[in-house]
């Protein structure tokens, strides 16, 4: 029942450092953006409106998951 806890209170910490790494993330990203003159909504939008930027972020995303599963996998054995 210890380990169960600790494993669950392990997984809640590492999700609360990615919600606040992403935070800062989003923050930079809306500076940089905004530094530059950039509209966030607008660029979003020009995105999803074109079929390669939609190609190329689908591309991204299944690597980012790929490489998140080896991650999860890799710990896993390691433990």
């Amino acid at each position: 029942m210890g380990e169960l806890f600790r494993e669950i209170q392990q997984n809640l910490l590492e999700l609360t450092l990615w919600e606040r790494i992403l935070k800062v993330f989003l923050k930079m990203t809306r500076q940089l953006l905004g530094f530059m003159a950039i509209d966030l909504e607008q660029t979003i939008e020009n995105l999803f409106s074109s079929k390669e930027a939609n190609t190329r972020l689908i591309t991204i995303l299944n690597a980012l998951h790929n490489f998140d599963e080896k991650d999860k996998n890799y710990t896993k054995f390691a433990a």
